[in-house]
């Protein structure tokens, strides 16, 4: 029999988050999927792929502010006094 239930690990130790019917001292196999920021992969039905294509597939915009941005010196791309050693002594 499978059962899907949501846990916590805490200090050491799965603590489910609702009641489980299961016999004190049971062993049970643990599958964990992690519920983490770090998702690496995207699951989109049909509708918002084909639009998430056809945004990929739109030809570019021209969006002044962001185009002056990324045309402008940001502050790794300037040298500053101490990193070419004529800071203040």
């Amino acid at each position: 029999m499978t059962t899907q239930v949501d846990a916590v690990f805490d200090n050491g130790v799965f603590r489910p988050t609702r009641a489980v019917s299961l016999a004190d001292q049971q062993r049970v196999r643990l599958t964990i999927e992690s519920e983490c920021t770090d998702q690496t992969a995207i699951t989109l039905d049909t509708r918002a792929w084909d639009a998430f294509c056809a945004a990929l597939d739109a030809p570019p915009r021209n969006i002044p502010e962001l185009r002056r941005l990324l045309q402008e010196p940001g502050v790794f791309d300037a040298r500053s006094d101490s990193a070419n050693g004529s800071g203040p002594s």
